[in-house]
Order: structure tokens, then sequence, then C-alpha cells
């Protein structure tokens, strides 16, 4: 797979390595998010990122984790 990147509305600017990512191989992506006080108070915070990349002869990837 290349052009791996990662989507996180809540995260903003994530950052990817660049090049080939091997099948049953993984790559970390990183971003920063500051906790709130809002984020305190609830107790909690739940986040979904959702990954994204071009696999083999220019076809979506079959699996993506986020």
């Amino acid at each position: 797979m290349t052009g791996s990147a990662v989507t996180d509305p809540l995260i903003g600017a994530v950052s990817c390595p660049t090049g080939t990512l091997d099948p049953d191989a993984t790559i970390v992506c990183r971003g920063i998010r500051i906790v709130t006080a809002l984020d305190v108070a609830r107790g909690s915070f739940t986040n979904t990122a959702t990954a994204h990349g071009i696999g083999a002869n220019e076809q979506p990837p079959l699996e993506a984790f986020g």
C-alpha cells in the first residue's frame, strides 16, 4: 500500500511515514490533541480516525483500521 494517510476530525493534522507498506506490516501515524477541561469533566474522550491508502494495482486496500 502507498499513500498512507489518516483523517481525524478531532486531531486535525496527522503525519504518517511515506513509502510502501507491505502486507501485514504496520505504521504509526502521529497527531496531537490537547485534553480540554470539558474532556476531563465528561470523564472520558472518544476518538475515531480513518486510515486511507492505495493498494496494489491502484486498488483501495481491503482493510483499513482507524
